[in-house]
């Protein structure tokens, strides 16, 4: 979006007394139809257990979002699209195996085949989204296929029958992070609310499975206003969260016991549209094979508007 319209239509924030620092304000929408976002989330796990011993994973995913005016007044439709995934891995002593998908993996034809069209497939995916007007996802969908939590891949599926649900859960969790730390009312500095979500879906699939019994968690957390301040760059609202993450595992899985603690900051530009976020979490295992043992989960988003010859290059 052209800055002077973010400027001109942005809420404005309420100011306690002229020109003193700003103790109040309203949260302009992070889409707003008309809008071009590029999105990059990236994320990175290292776990020590006494049986996994030191592993380490890094993701990467870049989203372009393009945003227009949706079917109910208030309502905002989101096209978003793949544009790179990139990521490396290291277990025990066995070396680090990276890739990227703008640049295909050297040595074995046969796997590089098979990462290109894993690649083409993700970023063929249609994935739309419809955010209602309390800036909530009321709607998310890939190829036209209503998200279905209810109905995840079975395990017996072959890998590539997988991949369009769970890149899409991905995508959608991301779009979720983006979402659930602001507030949905105007606040004042250090004001608190609580937050319960669930279908949380985060990057690092695997581990969370394979520690919390599901990669699919619900949340639980307190998110208070920082600080809302003017700065050079604009003016600036920063948000403090904490709270728990659990595992929504169905009723004939025997629940893991790990406890994800999680706790992180959100950063929203009010007049450029900017946004910044990052989310630790670390699972702690209290009894089993691996008491004792830590996982440390990061995960960072950045969206920022697309400029005009940004778009032209």
């Amino acid at each position: 979006m052209n800055p002077k319209v973010l400027l001109l239509t942005a809420l404005p924030v309420l100011l306690a007394g002229c020109g003193g620092q700003p103790e109040r304000g309203d949260f302009p929408p992070l889409y707003r139809p008309g809008d071009k976002l590029d999105v990059t989330a990236r994320s990175v796990h290292s776990m020590s257990t006494p049986t996994v011993h030191i592993s380490s994973a890094a993701s990467e995913m870049d989203l372009r979002i393009e945003a227009r005016r949706g079917a109910t007044a208030g309502e905002v439709e989101l096209v978003l699209r793949i544009v790179r995934v990139a990521g490396a891995a290291t277990q025990g002593t066995v070396g680090m195996q990276s890739y990227d998908s703008d640049q295909p993996p050297p040595g074995d034809e046969a796997r590089a085949a098979a990462f290109r069209k894993n690649v083409e497939a993700m970023k063929a995916l249609r994935l739309t989204a419809t955010i209602d007007p309390n800036g909530r996802i009321a709607r998310f969908a890939y190829d036209d296929v209503p998200m279905d939590w209810s109905r995840p891949p079975e395990k017996g599926q072959e890998p590539a029958d997988r991949l369009p649900w769970q890149t899409a859960a991905i995508v959608r969790g991301i779009l979720g992070e983006s979402l659930a730390y602001l507030p949905m009312n105007p606040v004042a500095k250090r004001q608190r609310w609580q937050l319960a979500r669930q279908h949380v879906f985060p990057m690092h699939v695997y581990p969370t499975a394979m520690l919390m019994g599901n990669a699919i968690l619900a949340e639980r957390s307190t998110c208070r206003v920082k600080d809302i301040d003017y700065r050079p760059e604009g003016r600036i609202a920063e948000i403090a969260f904490s709270g728990r993450r659990e595992a929504l595992v169905p009723p004939e899985v025997e629940p893991s016991g790990a406890t994800l603690k999680c706790s992180g900051a959100a950063r929203l530009n009010i007049d450029t549209g900017r946004f910044d976020l990052r989310v630790e979490s670390e699972v702690q295992f209290p009894r089993g094979r691996d008491a004792g043992g830590k996982s440390w989960f990061a995960d960072e988003l950045t969206i920022k508007p697309v400029l005009e010859m940004e778009e032209k290059e």
